[in-house]
């Protein structure tokens, strides 16, 4: 068993006998930080054992060449872990993706709805909500519906891991590639980049500076809501399942693509269209590839490399037409600057666009999408109530408690914003005039 040794005793020990406890002592504190480390790991509760094995060979590896470390280094070393310790132990585990997060809210919420609507009355609208959005909060208090009347439940399930939800088709969606962030303003305030004021300049002492670049301006960002509603029958409150899949397959699906389109939208409404520039009359019977790869390299040159694409938008009908290329021997032909599916044309994703309307067929989006800012008002909230449907006229006017049904209404609220200066990070047009543009004579 190690002991260690005082000063004085060490002035009495050979070098050789000083050498050995040396190396006596680093092997005796490599036992204890490694056993120490072992035991903290072990009481990480929320971890699997996948990420336990990765916690404990990450510290290891830190520490492996920490030769003849001190008491004090090797207490703090130990009181670190002990402070991951109790703080991974006061977390709440939540698994799984946004869907997950919603099943285990509609456990504890559904029986709400029920008590909710037993105090509100036979016949009286009423609504509850549940939300999700980061970090993990419960809790009741009461609201008000549009009549006025006051509901004492309403239920808050938040998903702790904060990202928004994944489109559930699992295709390529275009919230990757913007500027994503959150605010709590519903009108939200930035300093606008407008086109160029100047440059640097010399100038006399005490004389006005010149503006490099940009001008600014404060302009105002306003919220919109992206919303939609389905029905449920009073049967479904006991089947949670049914339930979810409703909110996957129809609230959720429907939500994302409608956001999705949105952000089409807002670009196509103010990007600019195709200057050939430098590239006018340089390429040989030019083909939709040639014509993305030219919208491409025009931002870029455009831009001196400032602003770098990383999506184009290409409707299903071209996609599908452009991957159907072949050369007289019916061998699928690939320019070398595409990836063999046709999903990269110089290192610029495609996103397939299948709706028609978004990109018509024969028009492409190209652009530097981190310039478009993407800001969460109010995360996808779910609400579930009974109310009225139908029109002004009365005959046709039916309530959801007459028809034992529920209405579920799914939305969230965001801002789309883009600077002035940047506008000129996209590029929206038609293939067949950026080939005419770029075609040799």
């Amino acid at each position: 068993m190690f002991k260690y040794k005082t000063e004085e005793e060490l002035s009495k020990m050979s070098a050789t006998e000083r050498d050995q406890y040396s190396a006596d002592k680093r092997t005796h504190e490599k036992e204890l930080m490694d056993k120490s480390i072992e035991e903290a790991v072990k009481n990480l509760k929320t971890l699997t054992a996948e990420q336990k094995a990765e916690v404990e060979a990450a510290i290891k590896e830190f520490t492996k060449d920490k030769e003849g470390i001190s008491k004090e280094e090797f207490e703090e070393i130990k009181e670190q872990l002990n402070q991951i310790k109790e703080s991974a132990t006061k977390q709440t585990p939540v698994s799984g993706d946004v869907f997950d997060v919603i099943e285990k809210g509609l456990e504890e919420f559904l029986p709400k709805v029920k008590a909710a609507k037993a105090k509100a009355g036979e016949e009286t609208p009423f609504e509850l909500e549940m939300t999700v959005k980061a970090p993990v909060t419960m809790g009741t208090t009461a609201v008000t519906n549009a009549s006025g009347q006051t509901i004492p439940v309403n239920y808050v399930y938040q998903n702790m891991n904060g990202q928004y939800a994944s489109d559930v088709r699992q295709m390529e969606y275009i919230i990757n590639y913007l500027a994503v962030g959150t605010t709590n303003k519903a009108s939200l305030p930035y300093m606008d980049k407008l086109p160029t004021e100047g440059t640097m300049a010399i100038t006399a002492e005490g004389a006005l500076k010149p503006l490099i670049s940009v001008s600014f301006e404060l302009r105002y960002s306003t919220a919109v809501k992206e919303a939609g509603r389905t029905k449920i029958s009073e049967e479904a409150l006991d089947d949670i399942p049914q339930i979810m899949s409703i909110i996957r397959n129809e609230l959720k699906y429907q939500h994302d693509i409608a956001v999705q389109t949105a952000i089409f939208a807002k670009v196509a409404a103010v990007a600019p269209g195709f200057v050939a520039g430098a590239l006018a009359a340089t390429t040989t019977a030019p083909s939709n590839y040639d014509a993305i790869r030219a919208a491409i390299y025009a931002i870029k040159i455009a831009s001196k490399g400032m602003y770098i694409p990383n999506a184009a938008l290409v409707a299903s009908s071209d996609v599908y037409s452009m991957g159907a290329t072949k050369d007289l021997n019916n061998n699928y032909v690939f320019p070398p600057f595409v990836l063999p599916d046709g999903t990269t044309v110089s290192g610029v994703r495609i996103v397939e666009v299948p709706d028609g309307v978004s990109v018509p067929a024969g028009t492409f989006i190209v652009g530097d999408w981190k310039k478009l800012h993407y800001d969460v008002y109010k995360s996808f909230t779910v609400r579930i109530g009974q109310g009225i449907q139908g029109n002004a006229t009365a005959a046709n006017i039916v309530s959801d408690f007459e028809s034992n049904m529920y209405t579920l209404i799914g939305e969230s609220r965001f801002h789309l914003w883009i600077y002035e200066n940047e506008k000129v990070a996209f590029i929206k047009s038609t293939f067949a005039a950026v080939k005419t543009a770029i075609a040799a004579a």
